[in-house]
């Protein structure tokens, strides 16, 4: 049996993007425990750490690019992997359209594509319609994450207390 720190690891590279407490329920092993070996695998350099959101997520240290990081962090958040997966398709899209695509609220699609646009995932043009920065990158980020119900909840709860008032 490997140790919790190769588990770990080996998480982190199956899994790009996950969140701290997404990880013991992967792993079965405590909160506690995980942080105390993501901390020592961080200081060793055997994981990294990057602030996404309200997240703080982890990948293995040279397996992505920092734009690739991003966009894997974004296609790890429900409302932001919507957009993504209206996006990729092709042409650029209005507010208007990218609302009637995802079902998102006015509220949480102008702060998803604010969080979108600020980690450089996506843009708008000069007509106000948005694209994807890297469209490859974000097919790549959609076919390696796959959304659990901890992921969902963890989105709800951001969403509930970071959203627009």
């Amino acid at each position: 049996m490997s140790s919790p720190r190769e588990a770990i690891v080996a998480l982190v590279a199956r899994e790009p993007g996950l969140h701290l407490r997404e990880m013991p329920r992967r792993l079965g092993f405590s909160l506690r425990a995980v942080r105390y070996h993501l901390d020592r695998l961080i200081a060793e350099g055997r994981v990294r750490s990057e602030q996404a959101g309200g997240f703080v997520r982890f990948f293995s240290p040279s397996a992505f690019s920092k734009g690739e990081r991003a966009v894997l962090c974004a296609a790890r958040v429900a409302g932001q992997r919507a957009l993504m997966e209206a996006l990729v398709g092709g042409a650029p899209m209005r507010f208007a359209d990218l609302r009637a695509a995802t079902g998102l609220s006015k509220g949480s699609l102008a702060w998803h594509l604010n969080s979108l646009e600020g980690a450089g995932v996506a843009a708008r043009d000069e007509a106000a319609r948005f694209a994807l920065c890297d469209r490859g990158a974000a097919e790549m980020a959609l076919a390696l994450t796959r959304p659990t119900v901890a992921d969902a909840l963890a989105d709800a709860a951001t969403e509930i207390f970071d959203a627009p008032k």
